[in-house]
């Protein structure tokens, strides 16, 4: 999961759908048009986003839509947390 989100054009990604909004999914087109990457390198980025669970895909018709999984990055937050309370300085 880590190294989905070492990406840049991925985490764009993920930035446009927390944006969008969860109630409707982005299609590929919708993703490349909005990132400036192309349809081939969109519909790459969310297969790896899916993979790891940080992108759920659902269809409405013959469409395709993806939206963020707030589940997935939950676990992130609970593994970082103890790294995140080592680095406080204001920690007593």
């Amino acid at each position: 999961m880590l190294h989905a989100l070492a990406n840049d054009e991925r985490r764009a990604i993920l930035e446009l759908l927390l944006a969008h909004g969860a109630a409707t999914g982005l299609t590929v087109i919708d993703v490349a048009a909005q990132t400036g990457v192309t349809r081939f390198s969109a519909s790459h980025h969310l297969g790896v986003l899916r993979a790891v669970g940080l992108v759920v895909q659902s269809r409405d018709g013959a469409r395709r839509l993806h939206t963020l999984s707030t589940d997935a990055l939950s676990g992130i937050f609970d593994w970082l947390d103890p790294f995140v309370e080592a680095l406080d300085p204001h920690e007593d």
